[in-house]
């Protein structure tokens, strides 16, 4: 009897370190637990880009946001053989994937995943973890504005989001819509195959997600490894996503359908997590209004039912005597607003000239490198040239690489360089395009793989 366990998530509800857990201890998990984690990623929602669909790409570079058709194309066919072998390979009784992305995909896709599996497993689990909307909009609200998005963005009568902003096609909910991802998955799988955990207990108890999920799922009391004692994917502080989001505001992630190189790196801003207001909330206020409560009612209610009561959260639920305005985040002193932009453009403005400078250095000191040892790896010339946003230096690195012979490397650099260029720069868009022309000849006739 073998078993396939899938863990859809949702968002928020502890799947980093679940995932974290189960990928640091792979092989004990399989010798001690009968557990194979599908070991080629931590976060399988990264299985997402087999699919077609509209969910945001994970294989997106972080850095400079380019995202190359050819590279995707390769890492899609090497991550599906990848999964197949291991599945193929699996002698342990159960195999695992966990990506909160799964809750993202649509019936089609998760069709095509189950008539993927089922040739190979006996039986397919599906668990999920679920919290109190009115944490999980207060958490998820901060992390989509760690990636981009800005309160003006979000209609607080629907809490969905302009898409466009993100390069999606749509209107994107922020809401986890637990009844309709649970009703699709069990029409697909089976209404006796899902198991439904609830985060918010789990958290209130002062338990941990990773106890909780083999305790329920595979009976296991005693873990073969200690969990995680620090928390995956902490929250940053208040002030911070304050911050970020007056930099989503002045340079958004995406503009006229590209990626802004006018914006910097704001990773580090990730890691201050301490503050005297304590971690994000959105505006107390929003909680009590009849749009709230609308947006939520039918889907707690359905959790109540589904569960028979082991998971009721209709205490969030505001009861009557309604605000008559909407308040989704607290308004600002115009002195407040001024600190605000004074500040994100100072921090913007250094973490691009920070950025620039140490992928320029990187850039020429592997180059350097490369010379010297034939036989070193390129990965971190190719990170350095897809964390450049000048279109001009980046022509230039492509003509020092076909000097040096590197066509490969030669060809990336001008990809992302036709990338970056201005709409309006027609002369240096040419230049590109026909060096980008004369590479891939060249690479044709050396027959070097591209």
């Amino acid at each position: 009897m073998k078993t396939c366990i899938i863990h859809i998530g949702f968002h928020k509800t502890g799947s980093t370190a679940l995932q974290q857990y189960c990928f640091q201890n792979a092989e004990v998990l399989a010798e001690k637990a009968g557990v194979h984690y599908f070991n080629a990623l931590q976060n399988h929602s990264y299985l997402n880009d087999l699919f077609d669909n509209d969910v945001a790409s994970v294989t997106q570079n972080v850095d400079s946001g380019l995202f190359l058709r050819s590279k995707k194309e390769k890492q899609r066919a090497a991550l599906k053989k990848d999964l197949f072998d291991q599945i193929r390979a699996c002698t342990t009784p159960y195999f695992m994937l966990s990506g909160e992305g799964f809750s993202k995909l649509s019936a089609v896709n998760v069709t095509e995943l189950k008539s993927w599996l089922d040739p190979y497993f006996d039986d397919i689990q599906i668990v999920s973890f679920v919290r109190d909307h009115r944490s999980f909009l207060n958490s998820f609200v901060q992390q989509l504005t760690r990636v981009g998005i800005t309160m003006s963005s979000i209609d607080p009568k629907t809490l969905k989001y302009d898409g466009r902003s993100m390069g999606r096609k749509s209107s994107v909910s922020l809401l986890p819509n637990y009844q309709a991802v649970h009703e699709m998955f069990a029409d697909i799988f089976g209404e006796e195959k899902m198991t439904i955990l609830d985060y918010t207990k789990i958290r209130a108890d002062g338990d941990s997600v990773v106890d909780s999920f083999f305790e329920t799922v595979l009976g296991l009391t005693e873990l073969p490894c200690a969990p995680l004692t620090v928390r995956a994917n902490s929250s940053i502080s208040h002030n911070v996503t304050v911050l970020i989001e007056r930099i989503n505001q002045h340079w958004p992630v995406v503009v006229d359908g590209k990626y802004n190189k006018k914006r910097g790196p704001i990773g580090p801003l990730h890691r201050l997590t301490n503050s005297p207001k304590g971690a994000f909330k959105l505006h107390e206020g929003y909680f009590d209004t009849e749009e709230f409560a609308s947006l939520v009612k039918d889907d707690i209610e359905w959790l109540v039912e589904r569960t028979q009561g082991r998971i009721d959260y209709r205490d969030i639920i505001p009861q009557g005597n309604f605000p008559t305005t909407v308040q989704f985040s607290k308004p600002l002193t115009d002195s407040e607003n001024e600190l605000l932009d004074i500040s994100a453009e100072a921090i913007n403005t250094l973490s691009v000239e920070l950025e620039f400078a140490n992928h320029r250095s990187i850039f020429f000191r592997e180059c350097v490198l490369l010379r010297q040892t034939p036989t070193r790896s390129q990965d971190a010339i190719e990170k350095s040239i897809m964390g450049i946003k000048d279109s001009s230096f980046l022509l230039n690195a492509a003509h020092i690489l076909r000097l040096e012979g590197r066509l490969v490397l030669a060809k990336l650099a001008l990809e992302c360089a036709n990338a970056w260029v201005d709409a309006g720069d027609d002369d240096l868009g040419l230049k590109i395009s026909n060096s980008l022309d004369a590479t891939r000849k060249m690479l044709n006739d050396t027959n070097e793989v591209s």
